[in-house]
């Protein structure tokens, strides 16, 4: 879930790890995707995360990986690698996302 296109309404989106392919939907309806691309990083182990980023009101995509800790961070929702790395703690954490203020 997540704002694609800055209009103040989270909608819908399908992430396959295996292939990186995203899908995601501007409209809480029935249809096929507004926009699809490749994130480039996916693997089984990798978790997708949802966020503004860069805090321009758009939601994009990143990948959370447990092994190393790394968040890799997404400004677009087009295809390609990250705009941003942050290493943290790995393990067995689950990967959390928010405006937490």
């Amino acid at each position: 879930m997540g704002d694609w296109n800055g209009d103040g309404t989270d909608t819908v989106g399908l992430y396959n790890p295996s292939t990186g392919a995203v899908q995601l939907r501007n409209s809480n309806t029935t249809g096929a995707a507004n926009v699809s691309f490749t994130l480039t990083g996916a693997g089984a182990s990798r978790k997708v995360i949802v966020g503004d980023w860069d805090g321009n009101g758009t939601s994009t995509l990143g990948l959370y990986n447990p092994a190393t800790g790394v968040f890799s961070l997404r400004n677009g929702n087009t295809t390609g690698g990250a705009d941003l790395s942050i290493t943290w703690e790995g393990g067995s954490y689950v990967p959390l996302a928010g405006k937490w203020q």
